[in-house]
């Protein structure tokens, strides 16, 4: 019986040295899965970070982009307006270049009325 009992100890003791082995191996696979844990947690805050960081530089050149077109759209305004403007003084300079060269060309008419009439003799005797 006592035989027996030292077996049946020997039994318990070897199979509580197996459990030991198997806590210590789980308990080192727990380990390894809080440092994959943490690992995984620190790459997620990483990429939080890139994505905030991006969204940022996004917004930002959206921005700038934006306010970029308004330049270019404000512009673009004022030069058609100088450039209806500029077609405008140019329309009014034709307009005067045009009256004053119909009253030169009315000025030439009667100058040269007033000279056939005054001169017609002298213009008779020089063609003869």
């Amino acid at each position: 019986e006592i035989a027996e009992l030292k077996v049946n100890d020997e039994r318990q003791q070897k199979e509580i040295a197996e459990l030991k082995v198997k806590d210590e191996r789980q308990e080192k696979e727990i380990a390894e899965l809080k440092v994959k844990d943490e690992r995984q947690k620190n790459e997620i805050a990483k990429l939080t970070k890139g994505v905030k960081e991006l969204e940022d530089s996004i917004q930002s050149q959206q921005w700038t982009i934006e306010k970029d077109l308004e330049y270019k759209r404000k512009h673009a305004e004022n030069s058609m307006h100088r450039m209806d403007n500029q077609r405008q003084q140019a329309e009014n300079e034709k307009s005067r270049c045009n009256g004053e060269l119909n009253s030169l060309k009315e000025i030439c008419t009667v100058t040269v009325w007033q000279l056939t009439k005054d001169y017609k003799y002298y213009i008779l005797a020089a063609v003869l």
